[in-house]
């Protein structure tokens, strides 16, 4: 009976420090051809410059970004797979696209986790 007990308690202990969470924070950040960060960091951040916008409309999507310096990226595109990707964003994403010279994103990307930081309500 002592060693169920000493096991329960070590997995209750361990869930109980699990379930307090790893969080992230990543600013807009742009680069040559290339942007990215989490909508929530954007949204929470003490600037008033960052910004992510993803638009997607029946077969196209546009995204759109800010960092804090004010630089600014964007891109559109109509391929189905990048559209898909696009909508797939919610407030817990971090998001990642890419362009060529005339501005068509060439990929997005995309990741939802527990970590990213959340839009504050």
């Amino acid at each position: 009976m002592k060693k169920r007990f000493t096991v329960a308690a070590v997995i209750l202990l361990a869930a109980a420090t699990a379930s307090a969470g790893v969080r992230g924070s990543w600013s807009v950040v742009i680069g040559s051809g290339w942007a990215g960060g989490a909508l929530g960091t954007a949204h929470n951040s003490a600037d008033s410059m960052q910004y992510l916008e993803i638009q997607t409309r029946k077969s196209s999507a546009s995204l759109y970004a800010r960092d804090a310096t004010g630089k600014s990226a964007m891109c559109t595109t109509t391929d189905p797979a990048l559209v898909a990707n696009a909508r797939a964003v919610n407030s817990d994403s971090y998001v990642m696209f890419y362009w060529d010279g005339a501005g068509a994103c060439t990929e997005i990307l995309i990741e939802t986790a527990s970590q990213t930081e959340p839009k504050a309500p």
